[in-house]
């Protein structure tokens, strides 16, 4: 009993349980509001890294939550204390990932960089270049994956000023205990499940992607997280991966055939304004199931993707591909073609 209830978790409310700390123990009321807000909210940071995805309005809605910049760095702070042992970085990268992307997002809101771009000139890009770069926007270079922009930026200019050129590039790169395929290319629709389904053939499995595209120059530069416990990337990889883009392969109508058969439940919904959302639930062996996904969204909803995450909870399997329909696709039109082709 003590220690249920003197770990604050009990159902007794906040304020009323931290009376007897000001009273008794001389705590200050600032020292008791952080207190509480870290209580009452301890699984945030857990809870919204698990969508995958920090757009404006996940960081709005944090920011509100937060109020200023000190209750957000104490709730970071906290969230890897508290999970550092019983939910580690090296059993679920991933969300670790996503949750220092929150977390220097939503930094932002409070501390604005003067200009996030500004490494690019400082490594000695020139205008012209800069302005091919910047194209990727702020949702790229507002996060993390901001250092990226130096690594691939030559190969992504190169393949501006050199028309002819059509060469992918793909690394390997790690953050943290997060193993990650960086790859910069031309872009085209269907490339994620290009990347995907390169990926299903070298039997490595995915637990979430990052999309960005250069919309006034067609440029790619995307961010494949392998799933954990997978085996560590071969440059082989890289190679394959970038012998598929090259050729776009594993997304002809005839690839259809050799895709795996996952049984399971689809639906699809209105994410944010504009954006979709489809998720897929299975029971089953779910290898290839991102491969399957992104191909039927290139192939029957003509959809652009910007985001993907699977996990595996008790036996069950689950994805969420995050694309924008075609303007003439209707979402009750995309929910009949889900229904028969999913």
């Amino acid at each position: 009993m003590h220690e249920r209830f003197s770990s604050g978790l009990s159902e007794i409310p906040l304020a009323e349980y931290y009376v007897r700390f000001s009273s008794q123990c001389d705590f200050s009321p600032d020292t008791l509001r952080l207190v509480e807000f870290l209580v009452a909210n301890r699984r945030v940071f857990k809870e919204r890294s698990e969508a995958g995805i920090s757009d404006a309005r996940q960081i709005d809605d944090l920011a509100r939550l937060c109020q200023d910049e000190q209750h957000l760095r104490a709730l970071f702070v906290f969230t890897c204390a508290d999970r550092a042992e019983w939910e580690s970085e090296q059993t679920d990268p991933a969300r670790w990932f996503n949750t220092r992307e929150l977390y220097a997002k939503t930094l932002l809101r409070f501390r604005p960089a003067a200009d996030p771009t500004s490494v690019l000139a400082t490594a000695g890009y020139s205008p012209e270049q800069l302005e091919i770069l910047q194209d990727f926007g702020e949702d790229f270079f507002g996060g993390v994956y901001r250092p990226y922009a130096v690594r691939f930026g030559a190969h992504l200019v190169r393949l501006v000023e050199e028309p002819d050129n059509s060469s992918p590039k793909a690394s390997i790169l790690r953050d943290g205990a997060s193993m990650i395929l960086g790859i910069a290319a031309r872009d085209y629709r269907g490339l994620a499940a290009t990347i995907s389904g390169a990926l299903w053939h070298q039997n490595i499995g995915l637990r979430q992607a990052h999309l960005f595209s250069a919309m006034h120059h067609r440029l790619a530069l995307d961010f494949f997280h392998v799933a954990p416990g997978e085996r560590p990337l071969l440059p082989e990889v890289t190679r394959f991966v970038e012998d598929a883009i090259r050729r776009r392969l594993f997304i002809a109508d005839s690839d259809e055939a050799g895709l795996p058969r996952i049984a399971g439940s689809a639906s699809i919904r209105e994410w944010r304004h504009g954006l979709h959302c489809l998720r897929f639930e299975t029971s089953e062996d779910a290898s290839g199931l991102v491969y399957v996904l992104t191909y039927k969204i290139f192939r029957y909803l003509q959809g652009d993707i910007f985001g993907l995450s699977a996990h595996t909870v008790r036996g069950r399997a689950y994805a969420s591909v995050y694309h924008r329909l075609p303007p003439d696709l209707s979402l009750e039109k995309a929910q009949a073609i889900t229904s028969e082709h999913f």
